[in-house]
């Protein structure tokens, strides 16, 4: 199993478990291009307003990946002041 999987599957039983936690690891790896897709799953099944976006992205493209991280950051600053 490859990393990026596993770390996936570990987010979601945080997810379940305590979704602050999940949340706050999650937000740390976003800009991490290793675990990103991961993370974003997080905000893609907790964060209603982002699940749209999140839904529709190229997680093949790790570029796009990372740019959704970005916005996804700044969604989350601008939502949480």
């Amino acid at each position: 199993m490859g990393r990026e999987l596993i770390a996936g599957l570990a987010l979601r039983a945080l997810l379940a478990a305590d979704p602050e936690a999940a949340r706050d690891e999650a937000r740390q790896l976003l800009r991490d291009p290793r675990y990103a897709r991961a993370a974003l799953g997080v905000f893609a099944l907790s964060e209603p307003a982002l699940q749209e976006e999140l839904d529709s992205l190229d997680t093949i493209d790790t570029d796009a990946v990372l740019e959704a991280g970005s916005r996804v950051l700044a969604w989350l600053e601008a939502s949480n002041p």
